[in-house]
């Protein structure tokens, strides 16, 4: 439902129906003719009565004036929607504020932390942004690694792909990703990141979420199922990069409505054994930077 909303103007450039919810949000009921007085004594505004009176009827057409013997007041009902509406936007602005990248939902233990995004997008982001951050600082030396379905950031984030790449370059933190998928845009998707990334691909990983690794920190990004079929779907039919229409993907798979959970969790020792597990793909195979 779309709400028809009419709200006074505080500027020089003051219409009618603006002048006539101002003077009867101070005093009221008051009939049209005491309502074209206010006007013309409170503002100076040039304007003809037929005209007031012809906005005063169309605001009671439109619910925000009501008429009782002859005098209008504001609509009590336009009032309490029109609270319910700055309510509701306030509140909105106020999360979008306090929890970007989408996330409707936080909750955090001792060292643990759930969070949930409203799409795949502002999950892929933040998980991205993370990878950004550890990666750019000095201070971290463990390599980093990654068990990941499909190879998505180059296609699908490609601008902030060319971005970080310089940063990932200049850093000499390792990086290592398990692929679960063989395909060609999985291996372009590698050729991107060739001389920055090791890469093996048809690793049987990541079949309900997807693993990163930073430091002590283990993140596990639960793809939802219709999102993951549909990736796979993509990835496995496309032979030229051009197949893939990214447009029509955001659309429909990154920036469609779901429920997408994110777990984080602080654990050194859990973390190391899940590093070590990964680089020992990589340490009984010759597999190169980039296939």
């Amino acid at each position: 439902m779309v709400l028809n909303i009419t709200l006074p103007q505080l500027d020089k450039e003051k219409k009618a129906k603006d002048l006539i919810i101002s003077v009867l949000a101070m005093n009221y009921p008051l009939s049209s003719k005491k309502i074209y007085n206010e006007i013309k004594r409170r503002f100076g505004y040039s304007v003809t009565y037929q005209a007031v009176h012809k906005s005063i009827l169309q605001l009671q057409a439109q619910g925000v004036l009501v008429k009782e013997d002859m005098e209008y007041s504001i609509n009590m009902q336009w009032i309490d929607e029109i609270s319910d509406f700055v309510e509701k936007m306030k509140q909105n602005y106020e999360a979008h504020k306090k929890y970007p990248f989408g996330i409707i939902d936080m909750q955090t233990s001792e060292n643990m932390q759930m969070i949930v995004f409203s799409n795949f997008l502002g999950a892929e982001l933040f998980t991205l942004k993370l990878l950004d951050k550890y990666c750019s600082n000095p201070k971290n030396k463990e390599p980093f690694c990654a068990k990941i379905q499909h190879i998505k950031r180059p296609i699908f984030q490609s601008e902030q792909a060319f971005q970080t790449l310089g940063i990932f370059k200049k850093t000499e933190i390792g990086k290592y990703m398990l692929v679960r998928g063989d395909t060609f845009i999985d291996r372009w998707g590698a050729d991107f990141y060739e001389g920055v990334y090791k890469c093996m691909f048809g690793v049987d990983i990541a079949k309900d979420y997807e693993t990163y690794i930073y430091g002590d920190l283990v993140l596990q990004l639960y793809i939802p199922l219709e999102i993951s079929k549909k990736i796979d779907l993509l990835y496995n039919k496309a032979k030229i990069i051009e197949d893939i229409k990214v447009p029509e993907i955001y659309n429909d798979i990154y920036e469609k409505k779901h429920r997408v959970q994110l777990l984080i969790y602080k654990n050194p020792e859990i973390a190391e054994q899940l590093r070590q597990k990964t680089l020992g793909y990589f340490n009984n195979s010759d597999t190169r930077d980039s296939p």
